[in-house]
């Protein structure tokens, strides 16, 4: 063996490895080749690229609005035919004595009977089921289940700008439909004609802004999954344990058999509080259209307005999209309230207002604690068809 001693080299071989990743700079010989930083984006960009658009529809909805203003101001007036003396003695007569007759005509509908007898069965339903829950520590957890536990769900992906441009596009859509069908037709529809055509085109201009809403939200969302609780209404989120429809339906029915004497005992104070003010309480359009004695054809698209569309297309909007928009932003007893009075001030009605609030509530309630919308269009549904019924049946008493 030799003595040398074995040179080190300062350099380690190529094929030597450190175990540390090589790494690779590069650096532009020209100053034009480095990237420029990326400009900041300010608030007021952030926030109209994140509403672009509905702010469109918002642009749409008034430009339909201007056009319909200018045909309208520009549409040659038919001739107006002399009135008929019926029609004369009509808008001449009191509104306070017209009132009067037609709810006298009201109390003598054998729908009265019915009423009562569905304000009697749930008060006495409230009233055991208040003194089963005194009694009973079951009863208690099991009240306290149904009424207080509400399931988990997604709501929908909307903003308040979004329910501003849907109300803008549904009001030009309406407008200008019915501007559009009066000038092809010369104006010559006479006034059951009219007032079909009508709530056909509240139909139509309706199916459209749900349409868009449901567009809206899963836009945001960026998927399907941002319209649940709005969209499809008979379906439950993946969050929601499974249930049946029937079982839904059955709820509203039952909530409408037990809150019915509420709303009477409500509105009666409602209309004595209008009363106390000096006012002459207000009635529904429905009751001075109804009581004019209508085409059967008119009855029939009044009576499926007024029962299958209000249940629909209001709850859709009222439950399913503002007070969505108004939990996400107030929380659930704020934006419960809020969005149950406006439900109420919309209807236009001053002696009904606090029942109505009371009715807003109470789907706003079984829309929460089934995480879809059947059980409150069922409630809705039911309120309107009796009302609609006593109206109705009312004409076919002397």
């Amino acid at each position: 063996m030799s003595d040398t001693p074995i040179p080190i080299s300062a350099d380690p071989p190529e094929s030597f490895d450190s175990g540390k990743p090589e790494r690779a700079e590069f650096i532009p010989a020209d100053a034009e080749m480095i990237p420029a930083a990326r400009p900041r984006i300010s608030s007021f960009e952030s926030w109209l690229m994140q509403n672009l658009r509905p702010l469109l529809f918002i642009c749409l909805a008034l430009t339909i609005e201007g056009l319909t203003a200018i045909v309208q101001v520009n549409m040659p007036r038919p001739a107006k035919p002399e009135e008929p003396v019926a029609a004369v003695l009509e808008k001449t007569a009191d509104p306070a004595v017209q009132n009067e007759e037609i709810l006298k005509r009201l109390e003598q509908s054998p729908v009265l009977w019915i009423q009562l007898s569905i304000v009697g069965i749930g008060f006495l339903a409230c009233l055991g089921l208040g003194l089963t829950h005194m009694a009973s520590s079951d009863a208690q957890h099991w009240t306290r289940s149904l009424l207080m536990q509400f399931p988990v769900r997604p709501m929908p992906a909307l903003r308040g700008l979004d329910i501003v441009a849907l109300i803008c596009v549904f009001m030009a859509l309406a407008s200008a439909t019915g501007t559009l069908i009066v000038l092809l037709n010369g104006g010559t529809f006479d006034a059951p004609a009219l007032m079909l055509l009508n709530l056909a085109i509240v139909a139509a201009v309706g199916s459209i802004v749900v349409a868009l809403a449901v567009h809206l939200a899963r836009h945001r969302a960026g998927g399907n999954h941002g319209s649940l609780g709005l969209w499809p209404f008979w379906k439950l989120s993946a969050l929601t344990p499974p249930r049946s429809i029937a079982k839904d339906i059955g709820l509203g029915i039952l909530a409408y058999v037990m809150t019915a004497w509420m709303l009477v005992v409500i509105i009666l104070f409602n209309t004595a509080l209008v009363e106390w003010f000096g006012k002459t309480p207000d009635q529904h359009e429905l009751v001075r259209i109804i009581g004019q004695g209508q085409d059967p054809w008119v009855l029939l698209g009044i009576s499926m307005s007024a029962t299958l569309g209000a249940a629909f297309f209001e709850e859709l909007f009222f439950r399913g999209m503002l007070y969505n928009v108004m939990r996400r932003h107030l929380g659930g007893a704020a934006g419960a309230l809020l969005a149950a009075f406006i439900f109420s001030i919309a209807h236009g009605i001053w002696a009904q207002v606090l029942g109505l609030w009371f009715l807003g509530l109470v789907m706003t309630w079984l829309y929460d604690r089934t995480g879809r919308l059947v059980a409150s269009m069922t409630f809705h549904f039911m309120n309107n068809f009796v009302a609609l019924m006593a109206m109705l049946l009312s004409q076919r008493t002397p």
